[in-house]
This record gives structure tokens, sequence and C-alpha cells, in this order.
């Protein structure tokens, strides 16, 4: 431990107790054998290797032969994916979260990569997943449900207990990453239906280079490495014996300071929050507050750098960071906070304090003594609290840059007010594949999500298509692939196919012809009655217009992650609290919520409707940038939110910042598809332009 520094990034690393120092001593100089020999020397290895292996499974409940060593956490978790998905072939399906680590992120996207099937859950706004969505979502033998126990960046902890017995229900397996959890918070895999556990030494006082996996006994997966029994056959390789014995020492002196940590260093903690809170402008508490881990705090300060303050911090000697150390040295906002739909102005700004029990009062009382000064020097500087913390020169700058560059801006009703603001043209998936079709404009700026985009570029491929927000995505797009679809076009072969327009650019060019939840019903009433439709990706879509033309029809098993989370209770806890209100609700609502409902509309739908409409009160079913809109258009009316946390994550994304950038050429990402593909492509969409007519 480095007295001079006061070390605040333990969910980074921690310092090696002296203890474990100690404890691994030996193994280095003495006790050196090959715990796979035969011979004494490295059997008597052997039996401190087990005894480690004892003490990793006494802190998290479980029995020695289910734990197996790696050598850290990623290693852990890319076994678990990647052994599931080796085993489990053609059908796996991965389910996971927006939030995670990029070690179970990137490793889900790789096996996306290469055929599996990947949910990526979004959070609400406080980081917290909800366990209904599991009641819908389709699990079978084959799924692995992946997610973090605690968030490495936030501290907040999911409700696994509840989920894992959902998944379970469901006959699928649970994996957690419980890296940042191991040591902090109580753990008892004999209570919980837990398959698979990833763990880390050098987040518990361990050294940097070990890990562990607790794989409960009867579940099967791939080994991970070949060419050695060690590991009972899971992982080959000569054991890390000084490291092993390290991280059980470690896992021993966990247990026994747990009552500690959930203290002292909690109460650390809270001092450090609640004077940040209270004594530096702008400041804002990431995350859910009650349940978090004990010994994190994430807090932003609008308007100013996260990295200005890092660097200040470092100046008086104190160690902070501002998020995953895994992703330092990007320029983007942490993904975590954009999944949560953090404003871009606090965003930037996060700063993770994390403790640990080395950590002094004294420690604390430093940080709070600079920590406000810091905040102040920076926002002195920073030309958003300069110019009246307002946007005006945003807005100035837009305009002289669309005149420039011949641009023009569109944005869907989901987008936040900001940009919807700022934008030429506002509206729902319909609406913007018309404006796009007959703009006329070297440029054209889209602010919503990828797939729209695309559809942008496809029907006008003489303008440049720059998606605002880069590798903003549509997680139900990505619920269904070409190969998917090929199968139930071979499956049903005289089926017309009907994508949704926020499809794949792939989907779109092999489907018969494309629509939106606003004329999906009108085209579906249009195609050869004795024709069946096969609907794709979004069930909930289908099942509307199903209900309303009686058509025959096959559904993909997809949905709209974000009206997934609307539930029946929702709409009725509305009707007891705002009768004289009218409720609307999307299409891509479930069927048990939207049969609640007063009126079942699009967003476009919605906005006619609201017009035209004498009443005054509207509950609004869907998600929250639509409200910006409809205040806009109509100021005199009332609208109330079903839910503040019903936004999609990659529309929580915009900001009128990035669109600037966007213009500027420094940011956004310019949509390139092949010409065969948007050839396709484009038969399908215009083929929705003609019929919607």
């Amino acid at each position: 431990m480095n007295n001079n520094v006061i070390y605040l990034d333990n969910n980074a690393t921690t310092c090696a107790a002296p203890e474990v120092l100690e404890a691994m001593q030996p193994f280095f100089t003495q006790e050196y054998g090959n715990p796979s020999s035969i011979h004494r020397f490295g059997g008597h290895v052997k039996r401190f290797v087990e005894q480690a292996r004892e003490q990793v499974a006494a802190l998290i409940g479980a029995s020695p032969d289910e734990i197996y060593f790696t050598s850290c956490g990623s290693e852990s978790d890319n076994m678990a994916l990647k052994g599931f998905a080796e085993l489990h072939g053609d059908k796996t399906s991965i389910i996971t979260s927006a939030v995670e680590h990029q070690a179970v992120l990137q490793t889900a996207r790789y096996l996306k990569e290469h055929g599996v099937s990947v949910i990526e859950l979004p959070v609400d706004s406080e980081g917290m997943i909800n366990p209904a969505v599991f009641d819908s979502i389709s699990i079978t033998k084959d799924t692995l449900v992946s997610l973090m126990w605690a968030n490495n960046e936030t501290g907040v902890i999911f409700p696994v207990s509840e989920i894992a017995e959902k998944v379970k229900s469901h006959g699928g397996f649970f994996h957690t990453d419980a890296v940042q959890t191991v040591g902090k918070i109580a753990i008892d895999v004999k209570k919980i239906p837990i398959d698979m556990l990833s763990l880390s030494g050098h987040k518990l006082h361990a050294p940097k280079g070990i890990g562990a996996i607790y794989i409960r006994n009867g579940v099967d997966i791939t080994p991970f490495l070949h060419g050695g029994h060690q590991e009972r056959s899971m992982r080959a390789g000569t054991e890390n014996v000084p490291y092993i014995i390290g991280l059980g020492k470690a896992c021993e002196l966990a247990m026994k300071h747990m009552d500690e940590e959930n203290t002292r260093v909690k109460e650390l903690r809270d001092k450090l929050e609640n004077a940040l809170m209270s004594s530096c402008t702008g400041a804002k508490l990431n995350g859910k507050k009650t349940a978090r881990l004990p010994n994190t705090t994430n807090i932003s300060f609008e308007f100013i750098e996260g990295e200005a303050i890092l660097l200040l911090l470092d100046e008086s000697n104190i160690a902070a960071s501002s998020g995953s150390a895994c992703t330092t040295g990007s320029l983007e906002p942490s993904h975590v906070l954009r999944a949560m739909g953090i404003p871009y102005t606090f965003a930037h700004s996060s700063t993770r304090f994390s403790l640990s029990r080395y950590t002094k009062e004294s420690d604390i009382d430093e940080v709070i003594r600079v920590m406000p000064g810091i905040v102040e020097r920076l926002r002195k500087i920073s030309p958003f609290v300069s110019k009246g913390e307002s946007l005006n020169y945003l807005k100035q700058d837009i305009a002289r840059l669309k005149k420039e560059k011949n641009a023009v801006i569109l944005a869907h009703t989901y987008q936040p007010g900001e940009v919807q603001d700022a934008a030429d043209f506002v509206g729902d998936s319909y609406g913007l594949s018309v404006e796009a079709a007959k703009v006329k404009a070297d440029t054209i700026i889209f602010c919503g999500v990828r797939f729209m985009a695309e559809t942008a570029a496809i029907l006008n491929p003489s303008s440049k298509v720059i998606l605002a927000e880069p590798s903003a995505g549509c997680p139900m797009a990505d619920m269904i692939t070409v190969r998917d679809l090929l199968k139930l076009k071979e499956q049903y072969p005289d089926y017309i196919v009907m994508c949704y327009v926020n499809s794949t650019v792939e989907i779109k060019a092999i489907s018969d012809v494309c629509c939106t939840s606003s004329n999906a019903v009108a085209i579906a009433k249009k195609l050869p009655a004795d024709k069946g439709i096969i609907f794709v990706p979004d069930k909930h879509l289908g099942s509307v217009v199903q209900e309303q033309t009686g058509r025959k029809m096959v559904f993909w098993d997809g949905f709209c992650p974000t009206h997934q989370r609307i539930t029946p209770d929702m709409l009725t806890d509305a009707r007891k609290k705002y009768p004289d209100a009218i409720i609307l609700i999307h299409p891509e609502a479930p069927h048990a919520c939207r049969i609640l409902a007063d009126l079942v509309l699009s967003t476009g739908q919605m906005c006619e409707f609201v017009k035209s409409s004498e009443q005054n009160k509207f509950v609004i079913a869907t998600e929250l940038g639509i409200i910006h809109t409809l205040q806009k258009e109509n100021p005199d009316k009332t609208f109330i939110a079903l839910s503040n946390d019903l936004m999609c994550p990659n529309m929580k994304k915009g900001n009128i910042l990035n669109v600037k950038l966007a213009l500027e050429g420094s940011r956004g990402e310019e949509i390139h598809i092949d010409e065969t593909i948007a050839s396709k492509a484009r038969l399908s969409l215009q083929k929705m332009l003609d019929l919607s007519k």
C-alpha cells in the first residue's frame, strides 16, 4: 500500500493484502513443486492448491469440486459463454444486459457474429433490470442468461436470486459475472439456482492474474483450454500455484471482513457521497441509491469533463476513475451510463469512487475538502456554463452548419426533446421513411437507431446519411437473423414475408414488403387474401395485425424490450389514478396490456388522434420522447407518462451536442450499404410506400 496516495479506485484493482503476500511467498522459492507431479514434493503442493479451492468455495457457499481456477474474471466469463455456446451449437441463445462488463458484452457479440442468437436487455434510469421481463422472453434448455451480480461502474446490484429462479423455471441456464460482488456481499450458491459464476482475485486483495469460475455440479460446458488434465480437464495448463494460494487466502480474509465491508466501509462511502452531492454544483448520483455495493459511488458533475476531474484529483494524490478500467482510453461516455439514459452533459463527467477496507476516514475527508474546488474550477472554464448553461449557442452552430453543408436533420419522435427541437422533421418510422424518400439535401443527419438510418440511405441514395449516435442499434431487430428468416420461408414457401421497417437491411432485402406500426394493418389488408403472412420480427405488432385483419399469419418471437417492460399492473394503476384520462398504448406492447388501454395507436397515429380529440388528458403508454412531441403540438393538453423509464437505451443516447458534432464530421456513423442488398431492400420499402398511399 502506498501511503502517499489516497486510493479510491478499488473496483479497478485492489492492493494485495499483506497476509496474502505472506501466504504466497513460500510457493515461489520453497514449495515450488508441480501439483500434477506424482512425487511427494509435488503432491505436498497439491494439498495447498486444494485447500485454496476449499477457501474459494467457502466464500460463495459452493463445493470445492465446483471451483475451477482461471487467470482472471474475463477468462471465466469467456469460458462460461463460449463453453456453453460450443456445447449447444446452432440452438444456442444468450440473453444479457446492455450494462455488462465488456468481458461479457464483447464475448456475446463475438458469438453473435458466429450465428448465436443474442439479446441485450435494457435497464432503467437507475441502472436496474426488471425481473418481470423474463416472464415473457422465450427461454429454453439452450438458453444462457448471463447477468452481472453488481455493476462495476455504478455498484448497482441486480436481483440475481429472483432472475435466476425465473430462468430456471423456464428450463434455461444462468451465469453471473460476480467479479465486483464476491467478497463485498454475502453469496450462497446453494440457496440460489446459479449455474455458473465468475470471480477475480485482484478485486478482493489477491494479486492480478488469478480468477475462478464456479460451475454447478451437473452443468456441462465445453472445456475452454485443451492440452492437459488440470482443473479436471476443464482448463489445461500448469496451475499458477502461488497465485492460487493467494486467492484462497484473500477469500478467507474476505469472509472475515465482510461485516466491516458492509458497515464501516459503507459509512465512509455514504459520508463521501452525501458531502459531494451537497457541496458540488451540478452533482448527480448515478445508479439506484439503495441496491448498491457498499463501497461504490458514481457521481456526475454537469457540464464538465471527467478526464479533467481525474487529472486534478491526481495532482492532489487522489486516485479515482471514470468507470471501467477495461474501457479507459475511449472518448465515448460510459456505455453503462448511456444505457441508463444519463444525459450527455452528465455522462462525460462521471467519477467513480470505490473504497476498500484499507480506506481511512482521513482519506475521505481529504476528497471532501478538495473536490468542490475542482468542480468549481472546471465549471468556470466550461463553455456550457459560461454561456448561461443554455443550449442556444449549440442551436446557432447547428443552423450555421446545416446551411454550409446543405444538410437536414431527421429525428424520431422517441428522441429526447432537445434533439427534436433541433430537427427539421420529427416523425415515426413511417413518417421518417416518407420524408427520407423526398428530402433534397447533400447530407441527412439521422437521429434515431441504425436501421431507420439505413432506410433513409436506401430510399435516398443520392444523399450522404449520417447516424448521429454511432452504432445505435435496435435490440428487436437483432433478434432475428437471415438464417432464421430463410428457415421460415422454407417452412412456409407460399407465405408473404412482411417485415417491420426497423429490421436489419439484410432482413428487408429478403422480405416482400416492409411496414411500420402505423401502416401494418392497412398493408396486410391489401395483400393477396389467399396468401398467409410471415411477420417479423415483432410478435406483438404481428398479433395486432392478425387481430384486426383475421389473416393467417406466422410470427417470429421478437419484441421491443422497452415496450415489453409495460405490465398490466401499470395500466390498472394508471386507470385508478387518472380515471378521466384516455390511455393510449403502442402496438408493440404485449397483448395483456393492450386490452387494458383505450386505444392502440402508433406514435404517428397518437399525434393525429390527440390533435383532433376533444379530450384534454392522456396517459401515454409508450416511450417518453413522444410526450415532448405531443406537448409541443398540443400545449393546452395534459400528457402523463405511464412510466418515466420507458425509453429505448439507444434513443436515450440522443443529444444536441452529438447532432452538432455529426454535422461537423467529428462524430456519427456514415451509413454504407452494399448496393446489391440495398437494391433488394429498396423494393420492399418502395412497396410499403406504394401500398400506404
